[in-house]
């Protein structure tokens, strides 16, 4: 609980020396001025650094409380203004995480990830990777180290809430072993752009990016039989009826490696192996009132669906309702709420003598205040029920704070 208190002091502490004018306008002004010069040569650094302070109430493995901190260092490198070559990017993205009890794993017991950025205590290179791009930039290749979630499966309304399952649906997030964070792994991307509206990307992955928990710094890849490689296509269609913009985006995906049976076992009491896990998803962003520019209510909506022998999970539902500018004069801040829906194998379930239920559902509300235009502040309260689909895990109440930093 100290650290906790002690987390939420030093950001309140911030808020006030900020108020205070201590020279944060000064030193940020500096920054920015360096920035300006290293990106008209075509370089770019950005810092963004996230921490969190959640605690469990009522429910869950047990009322606790823990800290979780992210930080991102991502340098970008364009050709073009550095007189090397046309329409070509490098991007190289570093990943630390540190914080205390583990969040899901000790404190809620919950499947799905109450926060977004929650992973083991490490320091590694998580993206690495070279684009170019043709045909006025119609056609892009992209090869290395590539986060499968940084363009697929995206949802631009669900990014403001922290529970994990908004940022990539828990059917491939749970059991797919897909390039996500926070271990991501070699790729080889193409994305066309046939007409304005139309977006279509292909990939292929390592199907085994390995354990992040494994203190490696640099990822690994052994492209072998068991491991297999992750295959997926998406497209995308976006629209702008009666100046409302939205977007659908349809995909499918498959892992050509193998995998473990989650109920039946051979003669000799191992898991029977598979050939392959199969997949789709569907994600919808609409607005639906806009109060002006950018502001307004808008909704999303993301379904997926797995193999079903070889998943815990094999059905994700989620959706929610997103508004920017809610409160008068504070046209940058964002609130919402969502549901997040996870349907849990019925084989596993039948298997478990009565010790699983048949899903998990996450319902979160949160508020995201913008402070300034690097820093902002969003407390968070998410009710977890059947938390790890486990029947003797009670409901969870979770209430969170997030400070973030992008320099």
């Amino acid at each position: 609980m100290k650290k906790g208190i002690w987390i939420i002091c030093l950001t309140l502490g911030t808020f006030y020396a900020l108020g205070a004018g201590l020279s944060y306008a000064t030193i940020l002004g500096e920054i920015k001025n360096g920035r300006a010069a290293l990106e008209e040569k075509g370089i770019s650094l950005k810092p963004v650094y996230t921490v969190e302070y959640f605690a469990v109430t009522q429910g869950g493995l047990q009322r606790d409380d823990t800290y979780l901190s992210n930080l991102d260092l991502i340098l970008t490198i364009d050709t073009t203004p550095l007189g090397l070559w046309d329409d070509g990017t490098f991007l190289v993205h570093i990943l630390d995480n540190a914080g205390g009890k583990k969040l899901t794993g000790a404190i809620v017991g919950d499947t799905q990830g109450v926060s977004n950025i929650e992973a083991p205590r490490i320091t590694r290179v998580y993206q690495l990777w070279y684009e170019h791009r043709w045909l006025e930039k119609k056609l892009s290749v992209l090869a290395g180290i590539h986060d499968f979630n940084s363009e697929f499966n995206v949802t631009d309304y669900g990014l403001l809430f922290i529970n994990s399952s908004f940022g990539i649906g828990h059917e491939i997030s749970k059991g797919s072993r897909s390039s996500i964070f926070p271990l991501a792994a070699p790729a080889l991307r193409v994305k066309i752009l046939p007409t304005d509206e139309w977006q279509v990307l292909f990939a292929a992955y390592d199907g085994d990016p390995g354990d992040p928990n494994v203190g490696r710094h640099f990822p690994r890849s052994d492209f072998d039989h068991e491991g297999g490689v992750f295959l997926v296509c998406e497209q995308g269609y976006f629209f702008d009826p009666e100046g409302l913009p939205g977007f659908f985006k349809l995909g499918v995906w498959h892992n050509t490696g193998q995998f473990n049976d989650v109920v039946r076992q051979d003669e000799g009491g191992q898991a029977i192996k598979h050939d392959g896990d199969t997949g789709g998803y569907l994600v919808v962003d609409k607005m639906l009132y806009r109060e002006k520019e950018d502001e307004g209510l808008g909704f999303f909506l993301q379904f997926g669906s797995n193999s079903k022998d070889v998943n815990e999970v094999n059905t994700y539902v989620g959706a929610g309702i997103h508004y920017r500018g809610l409160i008068p004069g504070r046209d940058q801040d964002e609130a919402g709420i969502a549901v997040a829906h996870a349907i849990v194998n019925e084989d596993l379930v039948n298997a478990s003598s009565g010790g699983r239920d048949d899903f998990e559902t996450a319902i979160e509300a949160t508020y995201k205040a913008q402070i300034t235009d690097e820093i902002n502040i969003q407390p968070d309260i998410q009710y977890v029920v059947n938390p790890g689909a486990a029947t003797n895990v009670e409901d969870a109440w979770v209430f969170g704070m997030r400070f973030k930093m992008a320099l």
